[in-house]
């Protein structure tokens, strides 16, 4: 178990940009970024090149601006009404950064990693490591693909499961309005978490006080998200707030089966990629496979049992905009059900093969690792320098004319080179600072390179197949824009690579910048 969460830390931390945060956790789409709220355009965000970018981007920028009110966020931010609905990560982010933009910004993303490791604790509750069983279960849902899948893009689903566990826990205690406390409250991440309700079942007896306790909690439940809804409403009143939510829902089963269909449709006709398809029929047959056991063993009496008895209810009324797409979203509406199928399914070898098909989603799971697409450097710097100032600047690297755009491997990553290349840094301070700069170059044929800054030429050498490393220290950066540049000494024509028809001059590769305080010149 030990061994799982370090390797989620590991894996997160990977999304660690010097200078950017974890703001590749929020997929930032690069097409969309003109419509962000000021606040959010002079922040130095991750943004995905030529995307839409996804859901987190839109719930930042309300985290941000937390007031829907607000006459510019309706442009800002796509399906606002809708969006708004889901207030409670937006209102914590807000929170945990003080209300400042930048630490806003980073606390959201943390949100998820946050609440995978507590739900990791809580969940022991249910899967004490004192068999085998118990640890394969509860990995399995820490595991998850829908988990996970929040984590990666830092979407509510990952959070409401712990509410949900945390209210189910309670219930479970006999604690039962501080349990429907958690759930209301976990209403205002999500809609859908008010059906973690079920979890009360019918009172015991039948007396008008127990009926009462019950409707009252009940209330408790739904109560939150109904009077923000209601608020958002006549805020909105006359308003056109987009169709976000519309087609969610569905005659039973109708857009599940139109789902299996084209899967199989995908899988069968050998065109494209057929890991896509592939990792959607492992999580339909996962998702299949957790609702007809619940089905076929009702256990009314079982606290989680009821649980994911309504979300697999919910499960057959999703509509196309769930089922939808590579990845679709169902995995993540549907987590409550997982859960309750995990700790639900009897124990013993004769299951295994059951539990092993009902978590087949974990096998997609793994692709969700994947750093974001290298930057073409990293970067080593106080904290200080790399954090936005409260004017918005920061010390930021940006590659210039004469790049291709950045290539990995998994052991090193690189820019082509055109011939002539430039690279802007900029420093925020009022004062000097000193850089130092570590690459290695490589070309498809003998050339000579030279490398410099403003300050004039700084090395230069002659490259070939084999990798020539540089490193060049006591670079100064003035206050404001700074550039480096390499340049080819005399042709720059392209050696021919097979299969690419760039002009491939020469490769930087491994570029790590290091800044630190300016100490003034050396004395003899």
């Amino acid at each position: 178990m030990l061994a799982i969460v370090a390797a989620f830390l590991t894996v997160a931390a990977r999304f660690y940009v010097p200078g950017k945060g974890l703001t590749p956790l929020i997929q930032f789409g690069e097409k969309l970024s003109d419509r962000f709220i000021p606040e959010l355009k002079v922040l130095p965000y991750y943004s995905v090149k030529q995307t839409y970018g996804y859901d987190a981007q839109w719930y930042v920028q309300i985290a941000i601006r937390p007031d829907p009110r607000d006459p510019e966020m309706a442009s800002s931010v796509d399906n606002l009404e809708y969006r708004a609905r889901r207030i409670l990560f937006c209102w914590v982010a807000y929170v945990a950064g003080l209300g400042k933009p930048w630490w806003i910004v980073q606390a959201y993303a943390l949100i998820n990693i946050v609440s995978w490791l507590v739900l990791a604790w809580l969940t022991l509750r249910w899967f004490p490591p004192t068999r085998w069983e118990n640890v394969l279960r509860w990995a399995a849902v820490m595991l998850s693909f829908g988990l996970c899948f929040s984590a990666r893009f830092s979407l509510v689903d990952g959070p409401s499961l712990l509410l949900i566990a945390a209210g189910v826990a309670l219930f479970e205690k006999g604690r039962k309005w501080s349990s429907a406390l958690v759930l209301g409250i976990a209403g205002l991440g999500k809609e859908t978490n008010v059906l973690s309700a079920a979890s009360f079942g019918w009172p015991k007896g039948n007396s008008v006080r127990a009926w009462l306790s019950l409707s009252l909690r009940c209330a408790l439940v739904v109560a939150p998200i109904l009077i923000w809804s209601y608020v958002l409403h006549r805020i909105f009143a006359g308003v056109n707030s987009g169709s976000a939510g519309a087609r969610a829902f569905d005659f039973p089963l109708h857009a599940y089966w139109m789902k299996l269909r084209q899967t199989f449709v995908e899988l069968s006709s050998g065109q494209g990629d057929a890991a896509l398809p592939r990792g959607n029929l492992y999580r339909m047959i996962a998702l299949t496979v957790q609702l007809a056991f619940l089905v076929a063993r009702p256990r009314f009496k079982e606290v989680w049992w009821r649980v994911g008895a309504a979300y697999a209810v919910l499960m057959i009324f999703l509509g196309e905009a769930v089922w939808e797409g590579y990845p679709d979203a169902a995995s993540r509406v549907l987590l409550p059900m997982t859960l309750a199928f995990n700790i639900l399914l009897p124990r013993g070898r004769a299951w295994l093969p059951l539990l092993i098909l009902g978590n087949l989603s974990v096998l997609t799971t793994f692709d969700l690792a994947r750093p974001p697409e290298s930057l073409g450097y990293t970067l080593k710097a106080p904290v200080e320098l790399t954090e936005p100032t409260a004017g918005g600047d920061s010390l930021t690297v940006q590659f210039g004319e004469g790049w291709y755009a950045p290539e990995r491997s998994t052991s090193e990553y690189w820019l082509w080179s055109k011939g002539h290349s430039r690279l802007f840094i900029y420093n925020p301070t009022s004062q000097s600072l000193v850089l130092s700069a570590d690459f290695s170059l490589k070309a498809n044929a003998r050339r000579e390179v030279v490398f410099g800054a403003d300050q004039g030429k700084l090395w230069s050498g002659e490259i070939g197949e084999n990798r020539q490393q540089v490193h060049v220290d006591n670079i100064i950066l003035v206050p404001g824009p700074n550039q480096l540049w390499w340049k080819t000494a005399g042709e720059v024509a392209a050696a021919p690579v097979q299969g690419d028809t760039r002009n491939l001059v020469f490769s930087l590769r491994n570029l790590k910048l290091t800044v630190r305080p300016y100490a003034g010149p050396r004395k003899n």
